[in-house]
């Protein structure tokens, strides 16, 4: 996933994609001249995720 932000105006919006579709978003910015930021996006962590994370420190 990606996190796409249009920038310009006064309120900049964003949006999430999937990899196979920001080829595209880019083509079509550049067809209309805006300006897009592009950011990997990665789900927020939950606590569960930090207790998984967690099992395997300090193993060996």
């Amino acid at each position: 996933m990606y996190e796409i932000t249009y920038l310009g105006g006064d309120d900049p919006s964003t949006c999430r994609v999937a990899a196979a579709e920001v080829a595209g978003l880019i083509e079509q910015a550049g067809s209309v001249g805006a300006t897009i930021l592009i950011r990997p996006y990665a789900r927020p962590a939950t606590g569960r995720d930090a207790a998984a994370a967690g099992k395997g420190a300090g193993q060996s």
